[in-house]
């Protein structure tokens, strides 16, 4: 069977054209819920900025300075 519903962000929020995609929110929840970041409060940081509905290119610069300080992180440990 085909999934028909519309497609939002993980905040429920209908997609806007030019700005952040359902895709890239999902990404940056999963990211912002890495284990390098426990005790922190990345994982809200990361809620408040998807709310802000930023452009793509805001979203995809934000998934690549998250999946650097996941790297770093690790090789630091």
């Amino acid at each position: 069977s085909m999934d028909n519903r519309e497609e939002t962000l993980i905040n429920g929020q209908k997609p806007v054209k030019g700005h952040i995609t359902p895709d890239q929110s999902v990404k940056l929840d999963r990211l912002s819920r890495n284990p390098v970041f426990n005790k922190t409060d990345k994982a809200k940081k990361v809620r408040s900025f998807i709310d802000k509905n930023p452009t793509e290119e805001q979203a995809d610069a934000a998934i690549e300075k998250i999946q650097i300080q996941i790297k770093e992180q690790k090789e630091a440990a």
